[in-house]
């Protein structure tokens, strides 16, 4: 079954920050953008799925989701543009959170991150609690992945302005 990309703001039905289009146009700049533009369409397709619902569910956006009804958690009521201060529409996906899906999309591409352990990911060989001991072996080489946690909500600033 071919899968279809719902990328509209405020949607019931959206699964996606940004289009295919505008992912490729991210990844075309990229210096690693091959990974994205050779993947075949129905892969790209999954990874901005899975990477639109990791940040989803790894980030805390501050702010409000603009209407019960959305399926994802963007666009949000009174947000600042974090380089400009001005008014994000509350039924805009800001273009960096665009680009975060596409970035995110093209590393899923590369192998998939939310099957790794983070000691894996960090090295850890050993863990001894006695003396307190912790042994590193070989790092995992390749892209790094997102942080699985936020402790305080990422990058906009809400706005008291209506």
């Amino acid at each position: 079954m071919a899968l279809t990309i719902v990328a509209t703001a405020g949607s019931a039905s959206a699964n996606s920050y940004c289009t295919v289009a505008e992912a490729t146009a991210y990844n075309e700049a990229h210096v690693s953008g091959t990974t994205w533009t050779e993947a075949e369409p129905e892969d790209q397709k999954r990874a901005l799925i899975m990477a639109t619902r990791e940040l989803d569910a790894y980030l805390s956006w501050s702010g409000l989701a603009s209407t019960d009804g959305q399926a994802l958690a963007w666009p949000r009521t009174g947000m600042l543009d974090p380089i400009t201060d001005a008014v994000i529409g509350e039924d805009v996906v800001p273009v960096r959170v665009k680009w975060a899906t596409a970035e995110q999309a093209r590393l899923l591409l590369v192998r998939d991150r939310t099957s790794e352990s983070d000691t894996d990911v960090q090295g850890i060989a050993s863990l001894t609690a006695g003396s307190i001991q912790i042994g590193f072996g070989r790092r995992r080489q390749g892209p790094r992945p997102m942080p699985l946690t936020s402790s305080r909500p990422v990058s906009w600033r809400s706005s008291s302005r209506g």
